[in-house]
């Protein structure tokens, strides 16, 4: 029981007493107390965020959805067959305002122009999917052909050839950087 107790004390004195101001173009901001959040750069910081959202991977679940959690990233995601394609943009766009009340609830904010849907399968299939777009309070998304998960650019058909491309730019870019400073 004690040991509970020193863990928690720990945890509390690292989150607690602490405080915040703003320099910009030479000026500073008084001091305010910071009242929630963890210190910016931390390493508890992804772990605390994660215990914090934990409730929201519940949420998605009950939703009938599963869901891919990182510290600031929600990837929402169920194989259906093609023909059940209308119903679960409909099933999404239930769960992602569930998801958007949880995160009113909980401090944070959904950013819908950072929300993205993809259908992946192959080509036979792809085109059998709806072209609808998700629609959401005050936003409406269509469905892309490639995504970016974690530095790699997925296709709709997991083909990779939007990576290969993205990489080899990438590699061309930085060879002429080279030439340039070369000189």
């Amino acid at each position: 029981m004690s040991c509970k107790i020193r863990a928690w004390d720990w945890l509390k004195s690292y989150l607690t007493g602490l405080s915040q101001f703003v320099r910009f173009n030479g000026e500073v901001s008084a001091i305010t107390p910071v009242t929630c959040g963890v210190p910016q750069g931390s390493v508890l910081g992804p772990v605390l965020f994660l215990l914090y959202a934990a409730g929201v991977i519940k949420l998605v679940e009950e939703c009938g959805l599963s869901a891919h959690a990182y510290p600031d990233d929600l990837q929402v995601y169920r194989h259906i067959s093609p023909a059940q394609s209308s119903e679960l943009m409909a099933q999404m766009a239930n769960c992602i305002a569930r998801v958007e009340a949880w995160m009113a609830c909980n401090r944070l904010r959904l950013n819908p122009a950072k929300t993205e849907v993809i259908w992946l399968g192959s080509s036979r299939r792809l085109v059998q999917c709806t072209p609808d777009p998700l629609l959401l309070p005050g936003a409406s998304i269509l469905p892309v052909r490639s995504v970016r998960d974690l530095g790699v650019v997925v296709d709709q058909d997991l083909s990779l050839a939007s990576h290969v491309s993205h990489v080899t730019s990438m590699c061309f870019f930085h060879l002429r950087q080279l030439r340039l400073v070369r000189g």
